[in-house]
């Protein structure tokens, strides 16, 4: 059962950050703002009140809203060349990235009247597509398995926090996962294999993502996925996340990081093969 608190950050993640009705020259008509946990972190944007009712949204938030950008999106929605117009931008502080919507109003001979703008808060989602381009881009570059695990291991820090990450990889000889890396532990890699066998098991069995909650902290296992099998498994335990998005986001970006190093490591292997078939 989810706690009254836990419910309402579930909803509030859900909705736009704000939103605003404009009439057909772009001028504010309606304005609901950003909820206080938005407007303390930043990420709404500056606060618009009744005053700025009847002013050109882009007169109104000069810092949010570019009057080329809306002009854009006006003339495509009047003329009917989209439905939808999406944007990014950054806040002042660059801290913060928002995507906006803008959708048109209707009357009931479908002549557009207005328009609405929604803004939502996507930093997280931003900063993990960032840091997924950036890890694919060194982890392309190596054929040694243990550079690939330490950049693996480097981008999951900077990303999920993790204080705990651990590549565990089959041999010819087992389907059973052993450890090949691991950061953040106390040396003892047999007990760290008993604690996550079910959860590797469960990977190796063909489940992606497997995530385990306790003590406050949370431990999520991803597939290693080769060409003809699963490799193996990467798991990361970090601090409880307690937002659903957030636990998605984390999700997303750890089964990407495991996607390339996955790569890496079979290219590791072909690059061995290749070595011993010169020698021999």
């Amino acid at each position: 059962m989810l706690s009254t608190d836990l419910m309402e950050r579930q909803l509030l993640d859900a909705l736009p950050v704000s939103i605003y009705a404009l009439d057909i020259e772009g001028r504010l008509t309606s304005v609901h703002q950003a909820a206080t946990r938005f407007s303390e972190d930043g990420a709404s944007g500056p606060i618009v009140g009744n005053e700025g009712h009847g002013t050109a949204i882009w007169d109104a938030m000069p810092d949010r809203m570019s009057r080329s950008q809306v002009e854009h999106a006006m003339h495509l929605l009047r003329t009917g060349r989209s439905s939808v117009v999406r944007w990014e931008s950054r806040a002042a502080d660059d801290h913060h990235v928002a995507l906006t919507q803008m959708t048109p109003l209707h009357d009931d001979a479908h002549a557009v009247t207005g328009f609405v703008i929604s803004t939502s808060d996507i930093t997280s989602l931003v900063r993990a597509r960032d840091a997924a381009v950036s890890s694919a881009l060194a982890l392309a570059r190596t054929t040694d398995p243990e550079h690939a695990f330490h950049e693996a291991a480097f981008q999951l820090r900077q990303t999920l926090r993790a204080d705990l990450i651990i590549v565990a990889v089959c041999d010819d000889a087992s389907t059973t996962p052993r450890i090949a890396y691991d950061y953040g532990s106390d040396g003892d890699r047999h007990a760290l294999e008993h604690r996550f066998a079910t959860a590797w098991q469960s990977v190796m069995a063909g489940q992606s993502l497997v995530t385990t909650h306790a003590d406050a902290v949370i431990a999520l296992s991803a597939a290693l996925p080769g060409k003809t099998g699963t490799l193996g498994a990467l798991t990361v335990v970090a601090d409880e996340i307690e937002s659903p998005e957030g636990l998605a986001d984390a999700g997303r970006f750890l089964a990407t990081v495991a996607s390339q190093l996955a790569a890496a490591i079979e290219r590791a292997r072909y690059a061995a093969h290749d070595a011993r078939k010169h020698r021999g």
